[in-house]
Formats: C-alpha cells, structure tokens, sequence
C-alpha cells in the first residue's frame, strides 16, 4: 500500500471505527506511529476534518463529508478542470471554495497521477477557460445565485444592442429567475419575465442595478431552457467562410447562430436575428473572412460601412 492509498484508508477506518489511537491505526498499516502522525497532519492540512484527543487518539470532526475515493490520471483531471472551471467563472466565494478542493484533490493523488494530470491540465486550460474579469458583474451573478436558490423575484436595468421602437436602449424588467447558462463564453439568466409575460434570456454583462423584491416565486418544474431559434428572429442570414474556420467560428458562435453545413465552396453558417443590424456586428468582427450569401439587405448594409471606413482611412 503506498502513501496515498494508506491515508484514504485511514480516513475510512476512522470513519468506520470512531476514535483511534495512533499505536493501533499503525499496527492496522502496519507502519510506525511517527508515520501516521505525518498522515493526519498531510490530511488536516489538505482539509479532512479529523482532530486529536490527547490519550484517546484521533477521530473525524461530527460532519458530513464525502466518502474516500481514488482517481485515475484521466478522472482527476477531469474534477481538476472543473474546478478551474469554477475558480474562474463565479466569483470570490467560489474561487476560495475551489482552491480548498483542489488541495484535497492533489494531496491524495499518487505522484505519477499528479503529473500525468497535471500535464494534461496544462494542454487544454488556455481554450478551456474564459475567466470573467468584470467585478460587477461577478457580483449580479452573486446575486442572481442567490435569488435563484430562494425563489425571490430580482428586478433590475437592461441594455440592448439594438434600439427598441423609440429608440431607447434600456429597459427596466422584474423577473423570477429559474437558472444560469453558460453559452458561447458568457452567462446568462433564463426566467420568467413579468413585462413579457413569457421565459426570456438575458446577459449577464447587460444586467445593471439588480436588486431582490420582496416576492417569492414557486420554479416550475418543466422549465424549457431551450430559446425557438426563430421566435422573434425571423430574418435569416447566410454567411459562407473558408472551410478551415469552422473551429475559429465555434470559439466566437453569436448566440443568433441556428446552423453550421459544410459545402462544398465552404462552412456556411445560418443567424436568426430580428434586425439586420444584429448580424452585421457579427459578421463585420470577421473581417474579409466571412462572405454574404443573403439577404442582399444585409450586403448593402455591409457596403455602407466599408464605404464609411475607406473614406475614414485613406484621407
């Protein structure tokens, strides 16, 4: 048995045993007394709540905790991943939480494990993760979490790319928040909007002055978090790319996106938007890269503005 197997075995028979002494848990491992007061200290210091009773021996803390299990190099990466996952994505609390379990994670990993996982890790964090880096808007997700949990309606100020009918671009909506999503690099809310009268989406980013009303929602159970992907968007737009982009389009994908084909001239990708403007900002952000195939609304549009920016830049 080596060091790693030992100390998981250790925390199952104090879990199944109750109080042990160090003398009896070494003839159990058969192993000195000096080398199990390293364990207890390698596992307190990793987080397992076990104390020490002077004379009576150790023991873990009355709480609930997981029970002890080993990990492969490809499932230890796997927790790892996700727990940079969480480190990066929502908010101090979580990031402190995530920490701790990486250390519990790591301390009872065997060595080799340890860096098989580890070199894996480092190979794929840089296209995995998409830290957010806006403290502000750390703290509305904070907030819809905890709105989320205890079913309280949130209300808060909303901003839109594209004007409304008279022009404004911020809306004020009362919503009862059913979930977090995470799609295309950035969280959204989905909840029932009491201005719309429906379930709607809305960034994160875009969400400003949220606070809890004192209103109290009962979550349905057959929430459909899936969006119609034509509902309100009807204006379709094709756009063809060179077939070699199509992991580069996947990293940057417009929520308005509803198809990817491969043909033979290329990748043609299919948006629904509800206003032209809406795919022009996407298609523009590819430069010469990306082709209209229709509308021809849209091409015109396109036109206008590289008209604008060759006037703008060949002065």
């Amino acid at each position: 048995m080596n060091q790693a197997e030992r100390r998981l075995a250790l925390i199952e028979v104090l879990q199944q045993s109750g109080m042990q002494r160090a003398k009896d848990l070494a003839a159990t491992f058969r192993t000195s007394a000096r080398t199990i007061y390293r364990d207890v200290d390698a596992l307190i210091h990793a987080g397992v709540p076990i104390y020490g009773a002077p004379g009576r021996g150790y023991a873990l803390a009355n709480q609930e905790t997981l029970p002890p299990v080993s990990m492969t190099a490809e499932e230890a990466l796997t927790l790892l991943l996700g727990i940079d996952w969480i480190a990066g994505q929502l908010g101090r609390d979580y990031h402190a939480a995530a920490e701790h379990v990486r250390s519990k994670v790591e301390s009872t990993l065997p060595s080799a494990v340890k860096r098989k996982a580890d070199r894996q890790r480092a190979g794929l964090l840089r296209a995995s993760i998409h830290p957010l880096h806006q403290e502000e808007t750390l703290g509305v997700m904070a907030l819809v979490r905890q709105a989320i949990v205890t079913e309280t309606t949130v209300k808060f100020r909303y901003e839109r790319r594209t004007p409304y009918p008279d022009g404004s671009l911020e809306t004020v909506r009362s919503i009862d928040p059913y979930g977090l999503v995470f799609a295309a690099g950035a969280w959204s809310v989905i909840g029932y909007c009491h201005l719309r009268q429906g379930i709607r989406q809305f960034h994160m980013d875009r969400i400003y002055d949220l606070q809890l009303e004192p209103r109290i929602f009962t979550r349905p159970l057959d929430v459909e978090y899936q969006r119609p992907a034509t509902k309100g968007r009807s204006i379709a737009v094709e756009v063809r790319f060179a077939a070699d982009m199509a992991h580069k389009i996947e990293e940057r994908l417009s929520s308005d996106v509803t198809r990817m084909k491969s043909t033979p001239e290329g990748l043609l990708v299919t948006l629904h938007v509800e206003k032209i403007e809406e795919a022009c900002a996407w298609i523009l952000s590819w430069g010469i890269h990306a082709e209209v195939i229709e509308p021809d609304d849209v091409k015109v549009m396109l036109g206008e503005v590289a008209g604008v920016l060759v006037r703008r830049y060949t002065r």
